[in-house]
Parts: structure tokens; sequence; C-alpha cells
């Protein structure tokens, strides 16, 4: 299962981790190292090591020459673990649901001081997430799955909220910042820590992951990108080259997209203004219901033509 907007590099051609149970969180990370350093640091152990499902680079220290021909890989997503399986970056409790985003900082010695993300990471970050929001990025995942069923959100079906989760406990759904499930040093409740009756996605205590700085980013940044994003997707469903203005659509009980209309039907003017749909096979159904439509009743005014 892989990212159409990711380099695949698996470190191993052995898979040795344990498949998802779930898709139900998507978390962002920092790494405290270049994308090149931690790729490296990764293949050490392969997949009975410690790695993340993805690697976005930045453009400090190794990253800033280390792609091909010399060039920076500020913004590069690496996807080093199929999504079918899970990642080590939100053990001992999250990694059956979680899928992480490590990210390539200044690699400093306190979480204090670690820079904000870049514009090029910032807008990498929201592509990957609003990706894994998608109803066509779970198409292949268990039926039993929840992102594969979708859920609604704004008046649309998703396959993960586009939210910040609330805490890390094991019912959420959305968008997280690691340190959700990590014990502050303090103890259980400090607020953006691990709450009781959350998951522990961290053997380590305190740690701030990813920072003050990206964490406000992620929430007043990345979050409402990623949502004008799977709305964006939403408002293309149709194009005006596919259906002409007094198109009705009917369709039938147990529709997946659910317009108002008791009887059931759009037209083109209502499917753009409601914007209710992100999947790409929604939009190639209406196409085709609408051809076959317009063909259907060319056909039967024919058959009614005296001459």
């Amino acid at each position: 299962m892989r990212n159409p907007h990711a380099r695949f590099k698996p470190l191993s051609d052995h898979q040795t981790q344990p498949r998802m149970r779930a898709h139900d969180i998507v978390c962002a990370h920092t790494m405290v190292n270049s994308l090149v350093g931690c790729d490296r640091d990764f293949r050490v152990g392969g997949f009975a090591g410690v790695e993340a499902h993805y690697g976005v680079g930045g453009r400090w220290d190794e990253d800033a020459d280390g792609g091909p021909g010399g060039s920076s890989l500020d913004g590069v997503v690496f996807q080093w673990q199929d999504r079918a399986f899970q990642a080590d970056a939100n053990g001992p409790d999250g990694n059956w649901h979680v899928i992480s985003i490590e990210t390539a900082d200044n690699a400093p010695k306190h979480a204090s001081d670690i820079e904000p993300w870049t514009d090029a990471q910032l807008a990498s970050i929201a592509t990957i997430v609003a990706w894994e929001c998608s109803l066509a990025a779970h198409e292949d995942c268990p039926d039993d799955f929840d992102c594969h069923r979708g859920v609604e959100w704004r008046g649309i079906r998703v396959a993960i909220p586009p939210e910040l989760v609330r805490d890390s406990k094991p019912s959420r759904r959305g968008l997280a910042l690691h340190r959700q499930g990590v014990l502050h040093s303090q103890g259980l409740g400090v607020p953006g820590f691990q709450v009781k009756g959350g998951e522990k996605w961290s053997f380590s205590t305190g740690k701030e992951c990813p920072g003050d700085v990206r964490a406000r980013q992620f929430v007043e940044v990345v979050v409402p990108d990623v949502q004008r994003r799977v709305l964006g997707l939403a408002s293309t469903l149709v194009a005006d080259d596919d259906m002409a203005p007094g198109d009705v659509v009917r369709l039938g009980p147990g529709s997946s997209i659910v317009l108002g209309q008791p009887d059931g039907q759009i037209t083109l003017e209502e499917s753009i203004a409601l914007r209710t749909a992100a999947a790409v096979q929604v939009n190639v159904l209406l196409r085709q219901l609408a051809a076959t439509q317009r063909d259907f009743g060319a056909r039967l005014a024919a058959l009614h033509d005296p001459s």
C-alpha cells in the first residue's frame, strides 16, 4: 500500500512487522535528525529495528544537498513502510492503528530549539495527510476497517476525519501530535500530553515531540490546509463538460452520497454547489450515469419520432 506522493524506500526486502489492524490516526513527529541521517539509522535494523511509515526532508545538515545530483531534500517524502504493516514510531500502544510521519529538523539538544517546519515541509505534510484522509487511499484496506467504509465529515465521506484528536484514547480517529501519547514528566493530565485512559505512544517520559513551534504549526497551518484540500476534492466532483445544465442523475437506495433531496436526485448545479463527495470513483460514476442518461433520452426520442 504505497502513497503516490512519496518515494517508496522500504527498509528491507523481508517484512517482519505485524499487519495494521486499523488506520485511525495520522501522527506527526520530529526526527531530531535529517532525512538522510534518519534513513541511514533506520536501515541499520531494517524492519526489525525502529521505523516510521513516512519521512519528510528538511533544509538542515545532510538534507541540504543529499538528493540526486546534490539537490535539496527539503519537502521530499520517503515512505519506509508499506501502510498495510505497522511501524514502530507510536509504540508501545499505538502502532496497531497509527500512521506515522517523521519530519527532519535542525537536531538541537533541546526541544524548545527545534526550528519551524519549512514551507516545503508544510506542503508535503498536508499532501500526505490529505491523501490519507481520502477514501481512495484506503480502497485496498480490509472491508471491516473504518477507513475503508468511510465516515461522514462535513457532508462528505472520508477515510480518516481531518481534525485534531482530543487525546490518545484508543477510540479516537483523526490527526495527532506524537506527544499526545507521551507521559509528561509531571504525570497524567498535562494539556497536550497523555491523559488517563490514553494510549502510550512512547517509551520515553517527557518527550515533547514535535516541539511547541511545530505543534502550533500543525494546529494552525497543517490541519486547516488538509481540510481545505479534502473539501477541495469534493468541489471537483463533477466537471462542466461531463454534465450539462438540466441533466438529472437519480441515485438508488443506499447510495454513498446523500444530497438532501427526498427522491435522491441531483442536478449539475446542485452537485457543484453542495460539494458532496471526495472519492474519485464517485466522480467517474456520475459521469457515466449522466452520459448514459443522455444517450437513453436520445434513443427514446428517436423511437417516438414519427419521421
